[in-house]
């Protein structure tokens, strides 16, 4: 335990309440099963943060072992930080990108987002040392914005809806009582009339939402 001691005192010393720790090579059999063998991923986190919580056992009023965990299962994610609270952890590592194809403020991620505030968890976002190309998970947000994108993408439209398209869009879905987050997951676009403007290209959007289920 000479390293934990040692970093106590360096905390200690630099005047820090907490250090949150993670130590990379813990994490990098995760991202090596994510991509050669996935049914393996989530049992390599599980693996780190028990290793985590066990190593920094008795040190966790100054280090801190960060949760780590993957939001494609919430469930799972849901268990980890009850086991990590219990052990000390104070910390949730969640990756900056979309998970399972849904942005963060995907109503289906909720639960977590409540549970950390419940344990009193602080969320640790991690970036990477680099940005990949934005991920068209970003949309799919359980809201209305991948919606629209879907159907300025429709073929033979001259006007494509723009931002005031949009605005007046979503204002129309608010005031709607009997409108549903989950009906435009399921394909379906009221009030396609206030997204296209020329009768020919509400027209042609009105016959492809169709054929695509968009409506």
């Amino acid at each position: 335990m000479l390293l934990q001691r040692l970093l106590v005192q360096c905390n200690a010393q630099a005047g820090a309440v907490g250090h949150a720790t993670l130590v990379s090579l813990g994490y990098l059999p995760y991202r090596h099963a994510v991509r050669n063998a996935p049914e393996l991923a989530l049992d390599t986190l599980d693996t780190y943060n028990r290793w985590a919580a066990e190593r920094l056992h008795g040190y966790t009023e100054r280090l801190i072992p960060a949760t780590v965990v993957d939001l494609a299962d919430v469930d799972w994610s849901l268990r980890q930080l009850a086991h990590m609270r219990a052990a000390g952890s104070r910390v949730a590592w969640v990756k900056a990108d979309p998970h399972d194809g849904k942005a963060l403020n995907h109503p289906d991620f909720e639960r977590f987002w409540s549970a950390c505030e419940d344990l009193e968890m602080t969320v640790m976002f991690h970036v990477g040392g680099a940005r990949a190309a934005m991920h068209p998970g970003w949309a799919v947000n359980g809201g209305n914005i991948e919606a629209f994108y879907r159907l300025r993408e429709l073929r033979g439209i001259e006007k494509k809806p723009a931002t005031r398209e949009l605005i007046n869009w979503i204002r129309a879905l608010k005031t709607d009582p009997d409108f549903r987050v989950r009906a435009l997951e399921k394909g379906e676009t009221p009030f396609l009339g206030i997204l296209f403007k020329k009768s020919n290209d509400l027209q042609m959007a009105t016959q492809q939402a169709a054929r695509s289920s968009l409506r």
